[in-house]
């Protein structure tokens, strides 16, 4: 088939299947976003006077799937013009990305106006590569920083990558080694196999998670999972090795596919043992960690079955996490309820405000297993299978290892809730009205918080109606007002 006119342009969510014939092209072809090209065993495709360019933007990106071999593709870039592979990547501006090249004949200066990094294992440090001939190996991942002041698509160009890649891994410093994906299309992490010396999950970068960004997780069969198994071409990504060596990691054709989800994950994982996952929220931000009970797991950190908590530098992104040792785990695995009746959970965030942790999935508990949040520094039981979300407010100072998950009930007390009964809480002028019931037992106490955490005003309360001035600025304040075992937090506004 040939197009002497114009370029070839293949459109919006289609798989474009080319086998058993030669197919020459001039002018070039266009894929658009969310499109593949796969190219069948045995066949060639030859783009002559002009590109390949496989587009990327906002809504996904276009793949080429090439069945040849690293010393024989069945791309075929020649002619009068010299035509080329150009691989898209879209980037969001002013952050850093992980980027891997998906053609083999990449080099640093294709990147003259950003800035480009390679990360050394055995430090775990950054270095800036200056030089503009440097070669960038398929497979390795880099950093890179878009100076851009609005979203902008880099673009490698050269001969696509196919055939079977490898990674030599080490285990040195703290084991993290940045990989990436060779391919111009998507690689599907449940077909990788896992080297022996290496753990299970792969490690994402998301920039547009907070200011500095999060690292998102995916493990085959976890249920915790941030992110899915597909990892987009050009998509640099962290694994760790374990502690046992390095080895080689490898990636095959068998391996690639072509994915249009990638931005839109859910969580639908289902299993028959006992699981949770608990959020926690604030400044319009969201976090999970996990916590499931599976014989084969152990009490140490399984490479398999466990993830690691990579904590975000963004000050306002509020991060829960448990722990092995002393090292944060986004997803923990343990081989019993039995045993592990207590086990704490971490909170991390720089912005002093209030906050709020939630069960997000409570899956395959027996019924009568109790499930109790403690706030040590409140020195307060909930019931999350009752009242799975408990606000809290932060400042700067609290321990951040302040709460602990119980899997029994505490005390062998009945009812430690949330539910004061029938309390209003409201606010008009300067003044925070609190409405109890006339049965109301035991001291009940007031507190009033800004949104920084600050405490500014304690105060007893009674049956009935309780007016307390409140001679602040105008803006939102939390009120608290706890009796025993009792707690309910509501937001009002001071004019």
């Amino acid at each position: 088939m040939k197009q002497n006119l114009y370029s070839l342009v293949l459109f919006v969510s289609l798989m474009i299947m080319i086998s058993n014939f030669a197919m020459a092209q001039s002018g070039g072809v266009t894929v658009e976003p969310n499109t593949c090209i796969r190219i069948e065993s045995g066949t060639k495709v030859n783009i002559t006077d002009g590109d390949l360019v496989l587009k990327s933007t906002s809504s996904g990106d276009a793949s080429l799937i090439d069945f040849g071999t690293a010393s024989s593709p069945a791309m075929n870039y020649s002619g009068t013009n010299s035509g080329e592979a150009k691989v898209q990547r879209y980037l969001t501006e002013g952050q850093w990305h992980l980027i891997a090249p998906p053609i083999s004949d990449a080099v640093s200066g294709m990147f003259l106006n950003d800035f480009l990094q390679w990360f050394q294992t055995s430090d775990g440090t950054w270095h800036d590569i200056i030089p503009t001939n440097i070669s960038l190996t398929p497979m390795q991942g880099y950093g890179l920083w878009s100076v851009e002041s609005a979203p902008s698509t880099e673009v490698f160009e050269g001969t696509t990558n196919t055939g079977d890649h490898t990674f030599s891994f080490v285990n040195s410093g703290d084991r993290w080694n940045l990989v990436g994906n060779p391919f111009p299309s998507d690689l599907d992490w449940d077909e990788v196999t896992i080297p022996t010396n290496l753990e299970g999950t792969i490690y994402l970068f998301d920039p547009t998670s907070g200011s500095n960004g999060e690292y998102k997780i995916y493990l085959e069969g976890g249920s915790s999972n941030t992110t899915t198994q597909y990892i987009p071409s050009g998509q640099g990504f962290f694994v760790r090795a374990s502690t046992s060596g390095g080895g080689t990691l490898t990636f095959t054709n068998s391996e690639r596919t072509h994915n249009t989800t990638q931005s839109f994950y859910k969580n639908e994982f289902k299993a028959d043992y006992p699981w949770m996952n608990l959020t926690v929220s604030g400044n319009d931000l969201t976090s999970q960690t996990g916590i499931r009970f599976m014989e084969e797991a152990s009490d140490g950190f399984d490479r398999l079955l466990d993830c690691w908590k990579v904590l975000s530098s963004s000050p306002e992104l509020p991060q829960i996490y448990t722990r092995i040792g002393n090292e944060p785990i986004a997803l923990n695995s343990l081989p019993s309820i039995a045993g592990h009746e207590e086990i704490p959970m971490s909170f991390a965030v720089e912005v002093p405000g209030t906050y709020t942790i939630g069960v997000k999935d409570l899956e395959n508990f027996d019924e009568d297993q109790p499930i109790f949040l403690k706030d040590k520094k409140e020195n307060f039981y909930q019931n999350l299978r009752k009242y799975p979300e408990y606000t809290f407010s932060y400042k700067a100072g609290d321990d951040p290892d302040r709460f602990v998950i119980l899997f029994f009930n505490p005390n062998g007390v009945e009812d430690y809730t949330n539910d004061l009964g029938s309390v209003n809480i409201f606010a008009y002028d300067k003044t925070v009205c609190v409405v109890l019931d006339d049965d109301i037992a035991g001291e009940t106490v007031c507190d009033v918080f800004n949104v920084m955490g600050q405490k500014l005003l304690t105060r007893n309360v009674f049956a009935g109606r309780n007016e307390m001035v409140c001679p602040f600025e105008m803006g939102t304040y939390i009120v608290r007002v706890h009796a025993a075992n009792k707690m309910i937090t509501e937001k009002v506004f001071l004019k």
